[in-house]
């Protein structure tokens, strides 16, 4: 446990408000900085804290929502299996497992972009690959999931015009290959790995390494956030298998030299921010393209509420896309003669979308997916890709 360990000898630098040894993700990196920096320290301690660190996400994230303990007895559901509690708007079970077996949380419109939103009683999205596993799908069906390629970047495309990623996408190209070599320049093309500017290097490489700290810092400098904001951001980032903190002992100085490195390597990116405040001045409100939401950014004066202002129109789109996909496969679902009462929607978590179908229409249901989500606006010139695919376990979809 923590506290054995720290009882070998070494002390925890900071403490909770209650005199309890803090296990705070910031000092568990902490912890790890310091240990990568000790020649003779336990080999097993990384392991400890990354374990711990996992612990932790796992706890925050479902608590105590899928103990046994917590399930509702069998005579507390009617004869469809929805729990009587829930009948005349009474709350929602304290338990996402029912007592069929099968994990249910809820969704609703929850931002002011109109992305789902998803928490009672836990939340449904964004589970980190290790906790996806423990999800499988009914006995004789199939999960099957899919996302969109790069969406983020996709939107800024046409609705920013940046020519570089303009280009990328044209060509079928990798916007982090491309975002490195433009943050980077000859360093990354003398990388060992190195396979092109819009071609993504091998993982492990030199270039392969350059390419994934290239990606944090283009997704978190897209709409005007400073180096230290995307500092922190760049050292939580993780291996999906290990769990390892790939970027934990990078410095702030680095980070400024790479954000200041591409800012004047691609100044249109400063052009579309001054676009979106020039075209909130001139409404009094920015809406999305597809579906018209509008913002009419109260405080717009604040530093925080203008960055906003940068991202509205590339989330509220990335939300209306993926909202108007999600109603078109719920309505295909309702219409398949084959239909059974575990075939439907299991999740949308903002660019994508996992359903739940019987073995034999996996494959049909993986074609519906993609032609369904994939989606090109008019007049523009990228289209919106979405790839799905088939599995038994949530980790191997979407």
């Amino acid at each position: 446990s923590y506290d054995d360990w720290l009882n070998q000898g070494m002390e925890a630098g900071v403490y909770t408000a209650s005199g309890s040894r803090s296990t705070g993700d910031a000092i568990i990196r902490a912890h790890l900085a310091e240990l990568a920096h000790e020649q003779d320290a336990d080999p097993w301690l990384p392991l400890f804290f990354r374990g711990l660190r996992r612990k932790r996400k796992a706890i925050k994230l479902i608590g105590d929502k899928l103990e046994p303990s917590r399930l509702l007895e069998p005579h507390l559901y009617d004869s469809e299996g929805y729990p009587l509690l829930m009948k005349g708007g009474g709350k929602w079970p304290v338990t996402a497992v029912w007592a069929d077996g099968v994990l249910r949380t809820s969704w609703k419109p929850g931002t002011g972009v109109g992305r789902l939103a998803s928490g009672d009683p836990l939340n449904g999205q964004n589970w980190k690959y290790y906790l996806k596993s423990m999800l499988i799908a009914q006995p004789g069906h199939s999960l099957v999931g899919a996302d969109y390629e790069q969406f983020h970047l996709a939107i800024v495309a046409n609705v920013w015009g940046i020519p570089r990623l303009l280009k990328v996408f044209a060509e079928d190209g990798d916007p982090h290959a491309s975002m490195a070599a433009f943050a980077f320049g000859e360093r990354f093309r003398q990388a060992d790995g190195y396979a092109g500017d819009f071609v993504k290097p091998k993982k492990g490489t030199e270039a392969g390494r350059a390419r994934e700290l290239a990606k944090p810092v283009q997704y978190g400098g897209l709409y005007g956030a400073e180096p230290e904001t995307i500092h922190p951001i760049v050292q939580k980032m993780e291996d999906p298998q290990t769990g390892e903190l790939i970027y934990l002992n990078i410095s702030l100085r680095e980070i400024k030299k790479v954000v200041s490195d591409w800012r004047k390597a691609e100044p249109e990116l400063e052009a579309g921010w001054a676009g979106e405040v020039a075209l909130f001045e001139k409404l009094g409100y920015l809406e999305d393209r597809i579906l018209g939401r509008r913002n009419w950014f109260r405080d717009s004066e604040t530093q925080s509420v203008r960055n906003k202002l940068y991202n509205y129109r590339i989330i509220a789109e990335e939300a209306a896309v993926a909202g108007r996909a999600t109603i078109d496969v719920y309505e295909t679902l309702q219409r398949v003669p084959w239909r059974t009462k575990h075939t439907g929607i299991v999740e949308q978590c903002h660019d994508s979308i996992v359903i739940q179908v019987p073995d034999e229409h996996a494959e049909w249901a993986k074609r519906m997916l993609e032609e369904t989500m994939t989606y090109r606006p008019a007049g523009d010139p990228v289209t919106y890709k979405a790839f799905a695919d088939v599995g038994k376990k949530r980790s191997q979809v979407a």
